[in-house]
């Protein structure tokens, strides 16, 4: 079974209400997201992969009409804080392949904020956004957007956009992880590639998947963990002084300004050593 999105077909409003438009063949119930968490290593980047699907998904959703649709996920940043460098989307289901979306369909990716942490994204701000196609179509295999770095705190919402034509079906469902209320969200525009993700609402209106009984998570994810974190405990030099190393910046190649590594309390007028590995983090101290 295949679910579509009611849209009007002259205004930028929903002919019939929300609540009549769908259908869902599974009852809700209870779930936690899942972020996992990868240290590599002196300073050190996170990877923080924030995801809710199980990786598997057994349903997709298309407007009627065609147009722009968009899936909306919240997620709350590792740690309180994280910076956003990749947005993660299936396209399309193996369980009813053919016809869901084409290949190299436009598709826009966003990144918001939630200003008010009222985990509503109707009050979002665009965060850093990104663009690409589809690739991978009925086959659960993730397309990866790169986005300029975007720092988040507490709340957030990931968002992907894709053009389709009236019959097509392309946001990937997963309806066996299904997530509780103000979670999954849908919204979108009537015409394709008029979304600008400013406001989040779209022409068709903002949706709670669950709201509207029709729950789902979306096969869709973002990927942080650009920020840096001191671990190691310095020991004290020849002058007296407790060195300590820092960083400013995104330590990502989309970053829109540049990552500094920084050293304080050194030994003056003297070499210095900067060492950088990817075999993980190691706090013992330098030369015994």
């Amino acid at each position: 079974m295949k679910f579509t999105l009611l849209t009007a077909a002259v205004a930028c409003a929903l002919t019939v209400p929300a609540s009549a438009q769908f259908s869902t063949r599974n009852p809700v119930s209870n779930y936690k997201p899942r972020v996992s968490v990868a240290m590599p290593g002196g300073s050190y980047s996170a990877i923080n992969n924030y995801q809710i699907d199980n990786g598997i998904s057994n349903n997709s959703l298309g407007l009627t009409n065609g147009g722009e649709l968009v899936s909306i996920h919240k997620f709350t940043a590792v740690g309180g804080t994280d910076t956003i460098t990749k947005i993660k989307a299936a396209w399309g289901s193996p369980a009813f392949p053919g016809g869901n979306v084409t290949v190299g369909a436009a598709v826009k990716v966003f990144v918001w904020s939630d200003p008010n942490q009222d985990g509503n994204p109707v009050d979002g701000v665009i965060v850093t956004q990104g663009a690409g196609v589809v690739t991978n179509v009925d086959n659960d295999v993730f397309d990866v957007y790169t986005v300029p770095a975007g720092v988040v705190s507490g709340i957030f919402f990931v968002g992907a956009s894709v053009n389709q034509i009236a019959g097509e079906f392309p946001s990937s469902m997963d309806q066996t992880t299904l997530p509780g209320a103000a979670v999954a969200y849908v919204t979108g525009n009537g015409v394709a590639g008029s979304y600008t993700g400013a406001p989040v609402t779209g022409s068709i209106g903002l949706f709670d998947m669950v709201a509207i009984n029709f729950a789902t998570a979306w096969m869709l994810r973002a990927e942080g963990g650009s920020a840096t974190t001191t671990y190691c405990t310095a020991k004290t030099n020849s002058l007296g002084c407790t060195p300590a190393i820092g960083a400013t910046g995104a330590s990502s190649a989309t970053a829109l300004s540049g990552f500094a590594v920084t050293g304080s309390n050194v030994i003056n007028n003297k070499p210095g050593l900067l060492l950088y590995t990817d075999a993980g983090q190691a706090a013992v101290a330098f030369q015994g």
